[in-house]
């Protein structure tokens, strides 16, 4: 089986009119030649300029499963280069920043093509040759796709699997895997964390009001679709912050207004490839600190 298709910029394919619709393909919405539900494809893409085709690009595994679509599974953060890595990672205990685990946000998409994401998210730490299993679950909201180690134990590799919801915990994703995978149909795949060896004090370097919040972004630079947010050490009184991003223009094209859990930020704004290409200036306010950041919107 070998089959390509084109899709130009010109042609809405059920897609919003933005500068990157291009980028973007609705499977099976020609005639003949469908793909089918549960088969493993190897695809590729090129780009066109002016008329003439650029080289393949690396090819990648795609199956159409819409069950799966509808309810994807997560785990814990495994991309190496992002802030808030911690599948395979060593955690301190407690419930500060650093001791802070972090799930792979995920989202679907709705009949309007819009991308809607899961507002809440289970944790479950286990030791299989102690019989020990914690089940954390994170405040109802878009973007709390963190917990804290609080409850485990020092010197510990536990097994840890994620789940997502996408109404607040009322139903969790629960998929049936591949026949051959060993995962949890009700859980994702399972990643290995460690808890540091046991000091005389289990007891945290507490943070000093002289220490400056901190913010991050990524990916940055963005391809239109997700950013990731975090900022900690938010004041005490502060129950939520503004995110605004300004065009080169200095006009605001996106706001959003995000809540603080346990004095920290951590979420995902989805940008739904509303932003052309472009330089943008984030500003981002909480209490009396306001925060600015550059960001690059590319292909």
């Amino acid at each position: 089986y070998s089959f390509k298709r084109f899709q130009s910029h010109s042609t809405s394919n059920g897609l919003p009119n933005n500068a990157v619709r291009a980028c973007h393909f609705q499977l099976n919405s020609w005639s003949g030649n469908q793909l089918q539900e549960g088969v493993l494809y190897n695809v590729k893409v090129r780009g066109r300029v002016a008329g003439d085709y650029l080289p393949w690009g690396p090819a990648c595994r795609l199956m159409v499963n819409n069950a799966l679509a509808q309810c994807p599974r997560t785990k814990l953060m495994d991309i190496p280069d992002n802030p808030f890595l911690s599948c395979g990672q060593v955690r301190p205990i407690g419930t500060s920043q650093a001791s802070l685990v972090h799930a792979k946000p995920v989202r679907r998409m709705n009949n309007n093509c819009q991308w809607v994401s899961a507002n809440r998210y289970q944790f479950r730490f286990r030791l299989a040759s102690e019989n020990f299993v914690l089940v954390k679950t994170t405040a109802v909201g878009a973007g709390n796709y963190f917990v804290n180690t609080n409850g485990l134990q020092c010197g510990k590799t536990y097994e840890v699997d994620v789940r997502a919801s996408f109404n607040g915990g009322s139903t969790w994703c629960v998929v049936t895997p591949n026949p051959n995978s060993v995962s949890d149909p009700a859980w994702g795949d399972v990643c290995e964390l460690s808890t540091v060896a046991c000091p005389g004090s289990l007891a945290l370097a507490p943070t000093t009001p002289h220490e400056a919040p901190a913010l991050r972004m990524h990916p940055n630079p963005n391809r239109g679709d997700q950013l990731m947010i975090g900022l900690d050490r938010v004041q005490p009184e502060v129950q939520t912050v503004s995110v605004d991003i300004f065009d080169a223009f200095g006009k605001r094209v996106a706001a959003r207004t995000i809540a603080v859990q346990d004095g920290y930020v951590n979420t995902v704004l989805d940008l739904n490839g509303e932003l052309a290409s472009g330089l943008y200036v984030v500003n981002i306010t909480a209490g009396s600190a306001a925060f600015s950041e550059r960001l690059v919107i590319q292909p």
